[in-house]
């Protein structure tokens, strides 16, 4: 089997391109930043908890329980994206798609004794390479650290007393105060 048959080409390019990411993280975290925090933060938040319905007379839904009917979070969502950097899910579905692809076409190549051609065997492969990425996901998801923060919100301030150091408070007027405020954040 060659990696670069035709018949293989989008399966070798999606596992060329992991290495490309692979590469550039290293390089760029070794120069102090990372990619995956970069491209994090340029994507907008996804903070969609997903459950799939199992209905005995139909067929499984993904179903966000943000209220919303948006299709692309809740499938990114069941994903892991939000759980588990966005770039890092990107090269899981790159190994996974690629890897999927060279088992299934030289699974064919040595049934039926040819492989199919690159677009129809990118299909299956794209439909496996989605739990296979769910998957590794949620594995990645258990490993990584996560972030935890000991920050309030300003609304935990109200009706606490506080001493007025600058103006004078009343409505309409402005003023600065100091509050001294013991928080034990829960780990």
């Amino acid at each position: 089997m060659e990696l670069f048959a035709p018949q293989l080409a989008p399966f070798t390019l999606a596992l060329g391109i992991l290495a490309l990411i692979a590469f550039l993280e290293v390089v760029s975290v070794l120069m102090g930043a990372g990619i995956s925090s970069v491209v994090d933060s340029v994507l907008p938040e996804i903070d969609a908890d997903v459950d799939v319905d199992l209905d005995a007379e139909a067929s499984p839904q993904i179903v966000p329980e943000t209220g919303g009917g948006n299709f692309i979070i809740a499938v990114l969502a069941w994903l892991s994206v939000g759980k588990v950097p966005a770039l890092i899910v990107f090269a899981a579905f790159c190994f996974a798609f690629g890897v999927a692809g060279i088992v299934l076409q030289n699974a064919i190549g040595n049934i039926l004794g040819f492989m199919l051609p690159a677009w129809m065997a990118a299909i299956p492969a794209f439909v496996l390479a989605l739990p296979l990425t769910r998957w590794i996901g949620r594995g990645l998801a258990r490993v990584m650290p996560k972030e935890v923060t000991s920050a309030v919100s300003t609304e935990t301030f109200v009706g606490r007393l506080a001493t007025i150091i600058r103006g004078v408070a009343r409505q309409g007027s402005p003023a600065e105060a100091k509050l001294t405020y013991t928080h034990y954040p829960q780990c």
